[in-house]
């Protein structure tokens, strides 16, 4: 079933509204996220020509896309200690209007400290704690995101990419004009808001249940493997590194500056646009890609490997040459928005696959693609002034940032290895192996039978044991419509009980 089976696919009304609130969520906190960026970026840029201001505003700027990075790297790796320590019960304690208060308390400090008092300082540090709690949020909602069929990630996926190019096309370019940056808070502060409704709508419409891993949304993360998964972090490392350089290249693009092999200066575009356009490309990709076949992690590294990989070397190929540097940036935005949805879905995926808890995946995944983006932000950041008049440094920095691109895309080895060379098989305790023979000998019936993929899930459940109108909140169905699958299913079958299908796979091979 693709994305857009999966979003009208259900007849309930209680489920198009979990979606629509969970969509509206993710695009509304996307937006306030990038607003927050982008409009402080924004705001040094107008005052930095005051001679008062230059220096501390340019060191401000300078380092705003590295901080971003920075918060995120403290927040993931923030999740981790406390998972570790065993000490999320107070934070499971906060109510959400202290969390909300929390978010706009920072939201308005950091404003007041760019825009009123000239901190430039304290102004970073309250970016990189912004960054940091949403991306902790983000974690620990993992876990609701990776219990729910595979195919909803691609929706998460969209929908954050959605409120990307949302931002970057339509919001920020018309903020730019304005005169007032009280308005321009504002703006930044409706979406907070507008974020924090949908979730509390979202979190009042969850079915309950009597999994504490949905009663809460911070689980203790661990990994039960023998093996660490080398390869997967020196993937994410590089990965990030490479969109790092990407991005800082392409933002000198943007604004104008050029380097010496060209010849003439860059016209400046508005740096939002680039990646606005960018992240509806990617849309683009991801719905032409992973919406008419079933999504699984082979097609999902397959489109890394192809579609990722080849946007990011047509930007290392095209951005020195003026004629067409604006759309090599766009290529290279895309390329970025694009690796970002395929590791929300990568992730879900391997989750079904792996002793991971989705908030462990999660956060590690964050961790280590933050690492590779601070360290190739603060390298490319120290070094450009200089890059932008020598060719041939930039030109070593493109070798280097190729080969890392490269690396990281093809050395795992094949794509039917991937799993097992990142580590990520299951070390199985009994029940989880009965879990995965159940699994393997419906699937093998389904074939026979021909059940649909819905058919296929709901008997996977009952067949562990689950309740019908449990496996009703874990898909996000109906218990009426969970029935009607389960007479399906039995009648192709030719069973008509629980016992019957039980037996009937006790004598599967």
């Amino acid at each position: 079933m693709g994305v857009l089976a999966t979003i009208r696919g259900n007849a309930t009304a209680l489920h198009r509204a979990r979606l629509i609130l969970l969509a509206g969520a993710l695009m509304a906190f996307t937006g306030w996220w990038e607003l927050l960026h982008e409009l402080a970026r924004n705001w040094i840029l107008a005052v930095s020509w005051q001679e008062e201001f230059a220096s501390p505003a340019r060191f401000f700027t300078t380092f705003h896309c590295p901080s971003r990075a920075l918060g995120m790297l403290i927040g993931a790796g923030g999740y981790l200690l406390l998972s570790r320590e065993n000490r999320q019960e107070w934070v499971r304690r906060i109510p959400l209007v202290a969390w909300v208060a929390i978010l706009v308390a920072i939201d308005l400090l950091h404003f007041v400290a760019l825009c009123e008092l000239y901190l430039y300082p304290l102004a970073a540090l309250l970016h990189i704690a912004a960054n940091a709690i949403l991306v902790y949020g983000f974690i620990g909602a993992a876990q609701v995101l990776f219990e729910r069929p595979a195919q909803l990630s691609a929706l998460v996926a969209i929908a954050i990419a959605s409120g990307l190019a949302l931002v970057n096309l339509v919001v920020v370019p018309v903020l730019d004009k304005s005169s007032s940056p009280w308005f321009d808070e504002s703006c930044s502060l409706a979406f907070l808001l507008i974020a924090c409704l949908c979730s509390y709508g979202f979190a009042r419409l969850l079915p309950t249940t009597a999994d504490p891993r949905l009663q809460s949304l911070l689980i203790q993360a661990r990994i039960v493997d023998s093996k660490e998964p080398r390869a997967l972090i020196a993937h994410l490392v590089m990965y990030g590194a490479v969109l790092g350089f990407l991005h800082t290249i392409g933002r000198r693009v943007v604004y104008g500056e050029t380097f010496s092999t060209a010849g003439v200066p860059t016209i400046a575009v508005d740096g939002s646009i680039p990646l606005g356009l960018g992240a509806l490309l990617a849309i683009a990709l991801v719905l032409v890609l992973h919406t008419r076949r079933e999504c699984t992690f082979a097609r999902v590294w397959s489109t890394l490997r192809k579609a990722v990989f080849t946007l990011a070397v047509l930007e290392f190929l095209m951005v020195p040459l003026v004629s067409i540097a604006i759309p090599a940036v766009v290529t290279g935005d895309c390329a970025a928005v694009l690796y970002q949805m395929l590791f929300i879905m990568g992730c879900c995926l391997i989750y079904k696959e792996s002793d991971c808890t989705g908030t462990g995946l999660a956060a590690w995944g964050i961790l280590f693609s933050s690492l590779g983006q601070f360290v190739s932000g603060i390298i490319c950041e120290y070094t450009i002034r200089q890059v932008l008049m020598d060719s041939e440094l930039f030109a070593v920095l493109r070798i280097v940032a190729f080969l890392l691109c490269t690396l990281a895309t093809f050395w795992v080895g094949s794509d039917a290895d991937i799993k097992k060379l990142w580590g990520l098989r299951r070390d199985y305790l009994p029940k989880q192996y009965q879990d995965k023979l159940v699994r393997e000998k419906v699937a093998a019936l389904a074939q026979q039978a021909s059940l649909t993929k819905r058919e296929q899930e709901v008997l996977v459940l009952l067949a562990q044991g689950v309740r019908a109108d449990a496996i009703g909140n874990q898909l996000f169905i109906s218990p009426n419509t969970v029935r009607t699958h389960i007479q399906n299913a039995y009648g192709k079958l030719d069973i008509h009980s629980v016992k019957e299908l039980n037996a009937l796979l006790a004598d599967a091979a």
